[in-house]
């Protein structure tokens, strides 16, 4: 089993873009895969 993290602290950098698009080619290969989404930052306002 191999796990995958995409991951940067700043926000609007194309991270659910990536992770969408590898998923993706990773099913058409036949590949099982499993997506979470984790936000490992607490926002101030």
């Amino acid at each position: 089993m191999s796990v995958v993290l995409i991951g940067n602290r700043r926000g609007g950098v194309g991270k659910t873009t990536i992770v969408i698009n590898m998923a993706t080619k990773l099913l058409e290969k036949g590949y099982r895969v499993l997506l979470d989404r984790g936000d490992c930052c607490v926002y101030k306002r």
